[in-house]
């Protein structure tokens, strides 16, 4: 989702529901400043969120809401949870963006929210994104009953 896109919602879970498959909601990460939306538009796509054929993470909406990582307090579990290899076999730490680099802390960490990284730092630790996102799990699991 971007700014743009976010007003064709309802057209977008009517389609879903209609050839019976699930629509998931995922904000744009870092594309030329496409990311972060008005802070009435928040409500409304937790309001569509909540439909039966709809998956959305909200430690992912939540963590954009919140502007990112924070390099003096950062989020990212990157080195803990992902494993980055480039073609040549040789892999990289933390992160494609950060490579060798400290985790979460450096310039190129600051707002960052790219979601490959991201939602699974969200599995670790025990703040307000781990519980969004157990409870956002929860619930898509449900949508698939």
């Amino acid at each position: 989702m971007t700014r743009d896109s976010v007003r064709f919602l309802p057209e977008m879970v009517d389609l879903a529901g209609k050839i019976g498959v699930i629509l998931n909601l995922n904000p744009v990460y870092d594309f030329m400043g496409t990311q972060g939306f008005e802070q009435s538009t928040y409500s409304y796509i937790r309001y569509y969120g909540r439909r039966r054929n709809v998956r959305l993470n909200l430690a992912a909406l939540e963590f954009v809401r919140s502007g990112g990582n924070r390099v003096y307090l950062p989020r990212c579990r990157a080195k803990e949870t992902t494993v980055t290899i480039l073609p040549d076999g040789s892999r990289i730490s933390p992160c494609f963006y950060n490579p060798g680099g400290r985790q979460g802390v450096e310039d190129v960490c600051s707002s960052c929210m790219r979601w490959a990284y991201m939602l699974p730092s969200f599995s670790v630790g025990w703040d307000k994104y781990y519980w969004l996102n157990r409870y956002s799990e929860w619930r898509a699991g449900l949508a698939r009953k």
